[in-house]
């Protein structure tokens, strides 16, 4: 098991859920507009939110952040020791540096008001901070190295994460982290991006280590606005089965068989049900061939026929009804389901 980090009232790692990350990239010296895009951040589900730390005067915006955030922040320092101390200091509840770039001293100094103050810290590798081209192996090997160092001065609060812009070492070198150590893992492909290549890769790679249970906290990284990076984060984890408090649409790619509007009906549902937060699984299916066995394994479902189709509940079917009703009578039943189960 994991060990367990907690930022501010946010549990990462042991059998937590995977919490969502994402980093603002407004300058965090303008507090107003970093602020407002956290809480937009937060209104679409980002848990943890990243301000990138470069300078005093976005110190100086990070303690009124840190008071005002719905969410945990996590202050990113590259190069500075001295904005990690004053990040600590103006409220952050988490740092992020690279022990790369400092040295013993620093490091040591950092570390006292770590613990000091019982903050978490991530520490990794990020391959475009390293030699290129380095073996997934060498990767996991400086990630390691980078929080023993902190380990070496009584740190233990800690975060890993091995992040490259190569989906297959991405995933090679997260498997060697999670093999030979205990720490959270944070997941994310570097460099991803644009939104649709970007999605493509992380959801290849975070996906891949996600359904065998690798990584705790993720970041879906994209040249896009931060919040289409939350929004894929929480698509990803539906995908993977982790998060199922959602209206899960199982609906057939149609073929020359089918007898109904699967598509139309399909969109009509999943729009109906976006807000839903509570497990249900709704199956539109076009014909009989597969859809008699989707709609049994559904909490309701409809399987398509010429002119009449056959309506699913638990299970089983409830009625029979005209191709022009279908729609109405699932929303009929979303509604009753729903209720049902909010009391």
């Amino acid at each position: 098991m994991r060990n367990i980090v907690k930022v501010k009232d946010v549990l990462i790692g042991g059998n937590n859920k995977v919490v969502i990350q994402s980093m603002t990239n407004t300058k965090t010296s303008n507090f107003q507009k970093t602020l407002e895009q956290i809480f937009e951040l937060d209104k679409v589900g980002c848990e943890i939110v990243r301000v990138a730390i470069e300078n005093n005067e976005d110190i100086k915006s990070l303690h009124k952040i840190c008071k005002e955030s719905p969410i945990p922040v996590v202050a990113d320092i590259q190069y500075s020791y001295k904005h990690a101390l004053d990040a600590i200091k103006a409220g952050a509840h988490k740092i992020r540096i690279n022990p790369s770039y400092l040295d013993e001293t620093e490091l040591s100094l950092i570390c006292k008001e770590l613990k000091f103050t019982g903050i978490p810290v991530r520490v990794g590798v990020n391959e475009g901070s390293t030699l290129k081209d380095s073996t997934p192996e060498r990767l996991a090997e400086i990630a390691i190295n980078n929080a023993k160092l902190l380990q070496k001065h009584g740190v233990e609060n800690i975060v890993i994460a091995a992040k490259t812009s190569s989906v297959k070492k991405t995933i090679e070198t997260n498997r060697i982290l999670y093999n030979e150590t205990s720490f959270p893992i944070h997941l994310g492909l570097t460099e991803a991006g644009t939104e649709i290549g970007g999605l493509d890769k992380s959801f290849v790679t975070l996906g891949g280590l996600l359904v065998d249970g690798i990584g705790d906290t993720i970041r879906v990284s994209l040249s896009a606005n931060p919040v289409k990076e939350v929004l894929a984060a929480k698509r990803l984890l539906r995908a993977c089965n982790i998060d199922k408090d959602y209206a899960n649409i199982i609906s057939c790619p149609t073929c020359g068989r089918t007898k109904i509007d699967v598509f139309g009906l399909a969109k009509a549902v999943e729009d109906y049900t976006k807000d839903i937060e509570i497990p249900l699984k709704i199956a539109i299916m076009g014909c009989a061939v597969n859809g008699i066995g989707e709609s049994k394994g559904a909490d309701l479902g409809v399987c398509g026929g010429k002119n009449i189709s056959s309506i699913f509940v638990d299970g089983k079917i409830v009625k029979t009804i005209s191709n022009e009703n279908i729609l109405p009578e699932l929303f009929n039943i979303i509604e009753l389901k729903t209720k049902t189960i909010d009391e």
